[in-house]
């Protein structure tokens, strides 16, 4: 078994979520900071915010097409895998509670739960869409989650 993890914020947090959760054989540890667009029709606050912006990035991403954005997406790639990655993979969620992802990200938490993906979800009080402030906040908590998913690791035999 291989071991790796998938750590960044925002964009890279949905990034993670659905590379971590698309392969659970390779990835043992998904640090989910802050992630987004976590909704199926790309609608969240920053593309309803930039609507020029939210088709820029569906286009280059995506090829224009919805249905490879919600085929690709970490809410699809959850259900469809849930049964690889549960028990499997160590999934840590974060987001500050002023952040414009929360709301979508407390949502994916409860996306997880109904599928029973085992994963922490971590809201931080006070904290807007901004990586240091959030991993402050996290303190103690983010090297936790580390030290959990890596003395879990098994070692490639």
């Amino acid at each position: 078994v291989s071991f790796g993890q998938g750590f960044v914020f925002a964009l890279g947090g949905y990034g993670a979520a659905r590379l971590g959760l698309k392969y659970p054989e390779i990835f043992g540890a998904v640090s989910i900071l802050a992630g987004g667009p976590l909704d199926l029709e790309f609608r969240g606050p920053r593309a309803a915010a930039n609507p020029a912006e939210r088709e820029r990035i569906l286009q280059d991403a995506f090829g224009g097409d919805l249905a490879h954005f919600k085929a690709q997406s970490p809410l699809t790639i959850a259900e469809r895998n849930a049964a690889a990655v549960r028990g499997r993979s160590h999934v840590r969620q974060a987001v500050g509670s002023r952040d414009f992802t929360a709301e979508l990200n407390r949502a994916f938490s409860a996306h997880l739960q109904q599928f029973n993906l085992k994963h922490t979800f971590i809201e931080v009080p006070g904290v807007g869409h901004d990586t240091l402030a959030l991993l402050r906040g996290l303190g103690e908590r983010n090297w936790e989650f580390y030290r959990a998913a890596l003395t879990s690791a098994q070692s490639p035999e």
